[in-house]
């Protein structure tokens, strides 16, 4: 048992020694300007894995990334600024950094200033320039615009109300996976079944009325 436990208590030093050397390998790096290294410790920090969660230190390192003009430290740090995480809560930046990686072409970025428009997030509520980044979005593939630019043609928000092009963005994102999509897409076609069932009744009714009153008159 001893032998067992010494073993085990070499073994997580070792481990322990290792992960200190890949973090201190990374930091120099980072140090020494290499983006790919930033934007690794930001990622551990943000997540906590192999380090405590420590919001400040990642966005630290996601702030010299986007510094340096990097989409994806842009994205991250937006949505840390975003959530208030690491960072004081700031729309303003948010948007300033979206729409830097938005320019940059990173079409989640597309997508998040259409939610923020959406939402009235630091700019005055605007569906119609919500849809118009949707749009943007969408036509570059982003199942989650396809499925807000879905939801708004179905409630003709910020654009014509049309349900065959909603319908057509939902089945769009459900079938590259977005679950939301799918979700909706299963309740819209319920309404739309239902819909369908209360009409032939409706028109049964007619029909049988309309039969019985030749009846009688025969």
């Amino acid at each position: 048992m001893k032998k067992t436990l010494i073993i085990l208590t070499l073994v997580l030093f070792c481990a322990v020694s290792a992960l200190g050397n890949v973090l201190e390998d990374l930091e120099r790096d980072a140090e020494e300007g290499d983006i790919d290294a930033m934007i690794r410790l930001g990622n551990l920090y943000t997540i906590g894995r192999k380090v405590p969660l420590d919001y400040e230190i990642a966005a630290k390192w996601f702030t010299k990334a986007a510094e340096m003009e990097n989409i994806e430290a842009q994205f991250i740090l937006a949505h840390l600024y975003a959530k208030g995480q690491g960072v004081p809560q700031d729309y303003q930046q948010t948007l300033k950094l979206y729409t830097k990686a938005a320019d940059q072409g990173n079409v989640e970025a597309l997508n998040s200033i259409g939610d923020m428009h959406a939402a009235g997030q630091g700019v005055p509520q605007d569906y119609k320039l919500a849809a118009e980044w949707y749009t943007k979005a969408s036509d570059l593939g982003d199942i989650k615009a396809q499925h807000s630019l879905g939801y708004m043609h179905f409630k003709g928000q910020g654009v014509h109300q049309d349900y065959g092009l909603a319908l057509k963005l939902y089945i769009t994102s459900a079938k590259m996976g977005n679950i939301d999509a799918r979700n909706t897409l299963g309740q819209v076609l319920l309404l739309f079944t239902v819909l369908m069932l209360c009409t032939l009744m409706v028109l049964y009714k007619i029909v049988v009325k309309v039969f019985h009153s030749i009846t009688n008159k025969s």
